[in-house]
This record gives C-alpha cells, structure tokens and sequence, in this order.
C-alpha cells in the first residue's frame, strides 16, 4: 500500500477543551500519535506500506512547515516498521531550495511543477511516482503466487469448454459451484428441422428467446421463439407441403 499524509495536515488539534495550533511540541505530540494509530491499523490488514513524505512548495512559510512534517512522518515510519519514501531532494535545486522545473524520469530537464506552487505536472508526477517504484517493485515480487486453477487434464491454466464437456465443474473466474445447465431435449425430427429448415428450437423458460408473458411463463409453442412479423412456421413435413 502507497500511503501519503501531511499535506492538509497544518490545522490546529484538539487536546480536552483547548486547540492546540499547529507544530508546537503538543501539536507534534498529538499528531505523531495520530500518524501511529493510521500506520498501526493498516498494518494489520496489510503488511506492506510505503509512506510517501511531502514534496516542497513554492510558499517559503509552508516550505518550512513541510519540512517539520516530515520529520515526523519519518519518525513514525521508523517506529512503525514500514518504509518511508523521501522525495523532497528531487524537486528542489542545488542550493536546497524549491524548483520548478529539473530533471524528470527520462533524464531531459522539465517543468514539474504547475504555476501556483504545490501541484505537479505529469512530468513532476512521474518523479514522484518513482521514489516508491523500487519498493513496490520489491513487495511485489514478494508477494505470493497465486496458483492457477488445473484443468481437467490435470494442466495449469483457465479452464476451456472442452474442460467443461469433460466434466470439470466451472470456468476460471466463476462461481464456486455451478448451477446445471437446462437440458434441451429435441426428438430427431426437431433436431434435423432445426438444422436443414431452419425451424426455430424448443424455447426454454428463462432464457433469452423466451418471449413469453408474463416473465417465467413456459413457452411450449416453437413459433413463440420467431421474430416479431416472421411468417408463421409449417409444421407439416415436407412431403405433406403444397409445392410452390
């Protein structure tokens, strides 16, 4: 999990019947136990965390602040066991202080920030992705593979309809148990009408041809299944129609 905190984090906190303003000893106090109780819940439904520190702004008072947050960002980080992504050297300049523009991920110097000071542009956006790219690279390659399910030739991958005419229970992805298909069972008359004339097939309740009403009423007529303004069907065989 990519966690980042602190940006909307400067507001005063409340400690019983007073507010405490921001960065002063209790407020860091407060808050550094705040960042524990984030980081002590999600470890116990994830195991791995990246938290992400914050990037300079352009306002050199929030510049500093900033500064102050991630000290403790990192602190909590520490305490709690999970790995905390600097990224603060890549968006400022030699001298320590905010840049706009500098070297991307692509090696070429771009603008990486917007005009009003704190938002990124795609470029600043790739940067920043990248400081936890390596650690999320690693937790991944760490995580647990996944088996595929067999097939019922005993092979590894998702199973085909043939595996189904087989008698494997279900395709991959699917519910755990399968509902049985309903089985349509055609006279040979029907089934080579079906064929050679084109005579439509026994309509099953439920399913997409079944246009009868109310919805779930059997539909016993072959014709039901026709097109709206389809001649009627002769049932007669052939050697029984008039000739045309």
């Amino acid at each position: 999990m990519v966690l980042a905190l602190g940006s909307n984090d400067l507001q005063p906190i409340a400690d019983g019947d007073t507010k405490v303003e921001p960065l002063t000893d209790r407020w860091q106090e407060l808050y550094a136990k705040r960042v524990a109780d984030v980081l002590g819940a999600l470890r116990t439904r994830t195991g791995n965390i990246i938290l992400v520190g914050l990037a300079p702004v352009q306002n050199p008072a929030l510049f500093a602040d900033y500064e102050k947050l991630n000290d403790v960002l990192r602190a909590q980080a520490v305490r709690a066991g999970v790995v905390f992504a600097p990224v603060w050297d890549g968006f400022v300049d030699d001298d320590g202080k905010y840049a706009a523009s500098g070297a991307a991920v692509d090696g070429q110097r771009r603008r990486l920030r917007f005009n009003d000071g704190v938002r990124f542009t795609r470029a600043g956006a790739r940067k920043l992705a990248f400081f936890t790219q390596k650690d999320l690279t690693r937790f991944l390659s760490e995580a647990p593979r996944i088996e595929e399910p067999q097939g019922a030739d005993g092979r590894s991958g998702p199973l085909s309809l043939s595996d189904i005419a087989r008698g494997a229970s279900t395709l991959a992805g699917g519910p755990a148990s399968a509902s049985a298909p309903i089985a349509v069972k055609l006279q040979p008359n029907e089934a080579a009408r079906a064929l050679l004339e084109g005579t439509p097939m026994p309509v099953v309740p439920g399913r997409a041809d079944d246009y009868s009403w109310p919805p779930g009423a059997a539909a016993t007529a072959a014709a039901a299944a026709a097109p709206v303004g389809a001649p009627p069907v002769d049932d007669r065989t052939p050697a029984q129609a008039p000739p045309p």
